[in-house]
């Protein structure tokens, strides 16, 4: 639980919210987690509004408890942990999902200007944006699952569920250098400089690294996002990218892809 209160405390850094407002969020869900002792990833619209009637509080109360709750789950959705939020299902009014943050191809080029020499930021970076793959699973595949000569990678997704996820010719290169440089008998594809597994902290640390030197906010699950908008893009059909992605329901695959405007006129125009 302290990972996920450091993890989701960096999170809300990123966010450029104060230091009280942070203080404020965190405090209001330990205060919510002695009442609820079951794993945060399950919390039930229903287990909200208990709680909600255990405390009494009021309207301004219960709204700030809201907010700080609110706030935690959209961190859980980023983080690929959850698909709802349960505190819309409390609110007066549907709330809206906040839309997917997504990057261009020229920003994601120049975020990967900014690695300059760092071949493993670069292959991080890269990977994620060819495959789509989750930060968990980039950082839990073996060596032995990437094949160079069929251009697979083989990962463990959600509910220990393996697939094969494809990548292009131009990544080769990348993962060549990457392989030379990699000096260690980690298991592990992925290694620190130390030769060690790396942590999702670590990785975080990269991404922040990168945010400052190509002035573009970057994150893993943003890298995601961005894949999935391109390959539709370039006409990749929603039925493959969903499997490629390693989702369930085709609607969770939607939700990822970003239509340009100019599409939308296009598509306007043509149906009036």
């Amino acid at each position: 639980m302290n990972d996920l209160f450091e993890r989701y405390k960096n999170w809300c850094e990123k966010g450029n919210l104060l230091p009280s407002t942070i203080g404020a969020y965190i405090g209001d869900i330990k205060h919510f987690l002695r009442y609820y002792d079951g794993n945060i990833i399950e919390v039930s619209a229903r287990d909200i509004r208990y709680y909600l009637t255990m405390i009494k509080g009021g309207a301004k109360t219960t709204s700030r408890k809201l907010a700080s709750l609110s706030s935690l789950f959209n961190f859980l959705i980023e983080d690929e942990q959850i698909v709802n939020n349960p505190v819309s299902g409390i609110r007066r009014g549907k709330v809206r999902p906040s839309a997917p943050k997504w990057l261009k191809p020229s920003e994601v080029d120049e975020v990967r200007q900014a690695c300059l020499n760092n071949i493993l930021a670069r292959t991080i970076v890269e990977v994620f944006y060819f495959t789509g793959i989750r930060l968990e699973e980039l950082r839990t595949c073996l060596l032995t699952s990437l094949d160079m000569e069929k251009r697979e990678l083989k990962v463990m997704g959600k509910g220990g569920v393996e697939r094969y996820v494809p990548f292009p010719v131009s990544l080769l290169s990348t993962l060549n250098n990457y392989l030379d440089w990699r000096n260690s008998k980690e298991p592990f594809l992925f290694v620190s400089p130390n030769s060690r597994q790396l942590t999702r902290n670590q990785i975080e640390r990269i991404f922040v690294s990168l945010s400052k030197l190509s002035g573009v906010t970057v994150r893993p699950h943003k890298l995601r996002h961005s894949f999935a908008t391109d390959a539709i893009n370039r006409g990749m059909r929603r039925e493959c990218l969903k499997e490629i992605l390693g989702h369930k329901q085709i609607s969770t695959t939607d939700w990822y892809i970003h239509i340009e405007p100019k599409i939308k006129e296009e598509y306007d125009k043509a149906y009036p």
